[in-house]
């Protein structure tokens, strides 16, 4: 899937999008240091790769984008659209005494983690394997939609002698 469908009106590049993220609760409330943001407590923003594009808050559930795509959680409220992640590694830096590990995307950016190595890993697999399953189920969609549009069309077929049974409803005059 190249796109996700936010709404009628919304449609992201999934190569152009870093992550997505809830509505944290401090910005919905107007406290936040990004500023007020005019959302439901479960909305979602789609963070940009470019640092001149705005983020989008959606007026759609975070869960129901969540279906709409599949997505790798690597922590910190981040969620990273499954096919646009290239590789995971451990990195040789430690920072405080946790090991992080680097999120590799296409195109080169690189996202940061706290999340052990072999959860991330597991997640990108699922994520991969989740997506797979979306793809088919939208192609099995396609297939019945055209197959349906493809059927010739009928005009209604009415009884012409249609009477009330008593017992069982309506019937048909032999």
């Amino acid at each position: 899937m190249e796109y996700l469908r936010v709404n009628k009106g919304i449609k992201v590049r999934m190569s152009d999008m870093l992550y997505i993220r809830k509505v944290r609760e401090s910005e919905a409330l107007g406290m936040d240091r990004d500023g007020c943001i005019q959302a439901a407590k479960h909305a979602a923003i789609i963070v940009m790769r470019k640092k001149s594009a705005k983020r989008i808050v959606t007026p759609v559930a975070f869960e129901t984008l969540l279906e709409r795509m599949a997505f790798v959680d690597i922590g910190d409220n981040r969620y990273v659209p499954a096919g646009s992640i290239e590789a995971i590694e451990l990195s040789a830096d430690e920072g405080e005494g946790k090991r992080f590990c680097s999120v590799w995307l296409f195109g080169g950016v690189v996202l940061t983690s706290v999340v052990p190595f072999y959860i991330l890993d597991c997640r990108r697999k699922d994520g991969a394997l989740a997506q797979q399953r979306i793809d088919e189920r939208a192609q099995a969609a396609v297939r019945v939609k055209d197959k349906l549009l493809s059927r010739s069309k009928f005009a209604p077929i009415i009884p012409p002698y249609a009477y009330p049974f008593p017992d069982r409803g309506f019937g048909v005059a032999a």
